[in-house]
């Protein structure tokens, strides 16, 4: 079930169009999960990984003559269990955009 979820966020990364890392692909894809798990801990810990997701409803501006609303939601949630001892970690951002008036939260899911 683990290994879905990793490909599901893999996935998600790659459908939005924010660099992933040769590494991770190439780990997945040859079904190595101790460097993917390794890899995907390291690449979520960089702080640009919800603005990679959440950027275009940021940037969004009205012109004058429309209005803009934009809703994003990004968040990642991972569960380890090493021999009994089981540790989870995860962050969530939430960004609204309102006529260029953003509003930004961050979530622990």
């Amino acid at each position: 079930m683990f290994k879905f979820l990793c490909l599901f966020v893999v996935s998600a990364l790659l459908i939005e169009a924010s660099p992933v890392p040769l590494e991770l692909a190439e780990a997945a894809k040859n079904g190595n999960w101790d460097v993917f798990n390794t890899l995907l801990r390291q690449y979520t810990q960089n702080n640009n990984w919800a603005t990679a997701l959440a950027g275009n409803v940021e940037s969004l501006q009205p012109d004058g003559k429309s209005h803009v609303f934009g809703h994003a939601v990004s968040a990642y949630k991972e569960w380890h269990n090493d021999n009994g001892k089981v540790t989870e970690d995860g962050r969530g951002v939430e960004v609204i955009n309102n006529d260029g008036h953003v509003i930004k939260h961050e979530f622990k899911p």
